[in-house]
């Protein structure tokens, strides 16, 4: 979803049709949901914390 994000912000010849645009709504919806339903589980709480300690290139 980040790169559609980019390439609507920064690719003007870039035409979305409103099919593709409801059906990449559709998909960041489903993952909140998805997420939602896992939050507290330990494996998310990890894959959280390996975010937070990960080591970040220049």
């Amino acid at each position: 979803m980040y790169q559609h994000r980019q390439t609507a912000d920064y690719d003007g010849a870039k035409a979305w049709s409103r099919v593709e645009v409801l059906e990449r709504l559709d998909a960041v919806k489903e993952a909140f949901i998805s997420w939602k339903a896992v939050t507290d589980s330990d494996e998310a709480q990890h894959f959280l914390v390996t975010l937070l300690l990960k080591e970040r290139k220049p």
